[in-house]
């Protein structure tokens, strides 16, 4: 059986060494190598039993009622005010979201690397729970949310088009907190245009005879608004940008 390079390399090394020193310097590299086998073992015993923590809370979830982003989302609701206050259904939906994201910086930190648009660098510590709370609460809002289906075996299943790169990244960070298995499946292409064309909201584009496509780019859009922008410059046809500042809605 092949050595592997990195033990090639020692031995290579030790004939360098001193005939009498070599053999103590054998027996410290086989503690050694002793110590991370033992770790190795340790780190993957306890990723398994992580791995089936988290399958056993899924099926919890899917037991609670939990079938789509939405009502996973509803059930974080339930969760946080549950833990603030002992109950449930006392506080607004927004409030249990932004006291529950001041007790999770860990949360914050991942909502504000992975979705920026919400919550630009230089938004201060109060105004960025407030536009979190408000974007995580415009998931539950949004009916097409329902396209990210949960399953009791693999948990979420979140599908990224061109346009729900924001609302995926945000539930991502949203199940990983709440240990939670979650899965992305990534459009093609041409499964994202079209997506374009299945959702209602996109109504907002609008097109004038003169002017041509008016594309209203918000911090949700876009995507959208450059897939549109792209098709239009290939066709031939007028379009400008409309930019909408300050505005922190979910895809």
């Amino acid at each position: 059986m092949d050595c592997p390079v990195g033990e090639v390399k020692i031995s290579k090394l030790l004939r360098e060494v001193p005939q009498k020193s070599q053999m103590r310097i054998m027996d410290e590299l086989w503690k050694l190598k002793c110590q991370v086998a033992a770790k190795s073992d340790e780190v993957a015993a306890k990723t398994k039993q992580l791995y089936e923590i988290k399958l056993q809370l899924t099926l919890a979830l899917s037991t609670a009622g939990v079938v789509n982003a939405r009502s996973f989302l509803e059930y974080v609701v339930k969760q946080w005010e549950v833990e603030l206050t002992g109950v449930s259904g006392n506080m607004k939906r927004l409030d249990v979201f932004k006291d529950g994201l001041r007790k999770r910086p860990e949360l914050v930190e991942c909502l504000r690397r992975e979705v920026p648009t919400w919550a630009p660098p230089s938004m201060g510590k109060e105004r960025t729970v407030e536009n979190l709370a408000t974007n995580i609460e415009s998931i539950i809002l949004d009916a097409n949310n329902n396209i990210h289906t949960f399953n009791p075996k693999t948990g979420l299943a979140l599908h990224k088009t061109v346009h729900t790169g924001p609302t995926v990244a945000a539930l991502a960070c949203l199940a990983t907190s709440m240990g939670v298995l979650c899965h992305i499946v990534v459009k093609n292409l041409a499964t994202n245009i079209e997506s374009i064309i299945l959702d209602a909201n996109n109504n907002i584009h609008t097109f004038n005879p003169k002017t041509g496509l008016a594309l209203h780019k918000t911090v949700h859009t876009g995507p959208t608004v450059a897939a549109l922008a792209c098709l239009a410059t290939s066709m031939g046809v007028l379009c400008h940008i409309v930019v909408k500042e300050d505005t922190f809605i979910s895809a």
